[in-house]
């Protein structure tokens, strides 16, 4: 007789449902991996878009940045690009934490380099309009006029002849290497 007869056909029942379940759970994990979405993020600060499964993180605006709230929507709504507000504060809590004399770090974007403006409320009128130049620029792709602010107009014309006009970390950093390469002999 052989040793699998001896088994009560009720466990044979279970082992199958058993079976089963782990087979269920196997595929619903593996539909859930190559489904996921990886949209618009919910936090306890809002909710962000996030294109492309590029990680994206919150943090608040600190109370130095959110002093200048008032200055920026003013000045973007003088550009006509409120509904960016939020944005532009984050770029300056990116560039600076709102600290010094030229809290958007828009000095470069005026007059061609660092330190040439001297007062916050100068830097958040260059900054801002510089802000919707590129954006303009950007066909309003967030994540391009946001990477054309720090590296310059010219990233978007590099994204549209080497990437139909979309970013990409991929091409943010063969951007930034070309420029390197050409820039590095002059010690800019």
């Amino acid at each position: 007789m052989h040793v699998l007869a001896l088994i009560p056909k009720k466990y044979y029942l279970y082992g199958l449902a058993a079976l089963i379940i782990f087979l269920v759970v196997l595929v619903m994990g593996i539909f859930t991996a190559f489904f996921e979405d990886t949209g618009d993020i919910n936090t306890e600060y809002g909710t962000i878009f996030n294109p492309d499964g590029i990680n994206i993180g919150t943090i608040p605006l600190s109370p130095l940045v959110e002093s200048y709230r008032d200055d920026v929507f003013r000045e973007a709504k003088a550009n006509g690009i409120e509904q960016y507000t939020d944005l532009i504060l984050a770029k300056m809590m990116q560039e600076s934490g709102g600290k010094g004399n030229d809290p958007m770090q828009a000095s470069e974007s005026l007059c061609g380099y660092i330190g040439c403006i001297k007062s916050q409320k100068a830097s958040i009128t260059q900054g801002v309009k510089y802000f919707k130049q590129v954006m303009d620029q950007a066909g309003h792709d967030v994540l391009l006029g946001l990477q054309a602010y720090n590296f310059g107009s010219g990233f978007i014309g590099y994204a549209k002849e080497h990437n139909n006009g979309k970013y990409s970390k991929e091409l943010a950093i063969k951007f930034s290497q070309m420029m390197y390469s050409k820039l590095a002999h002059t010690g800019l």
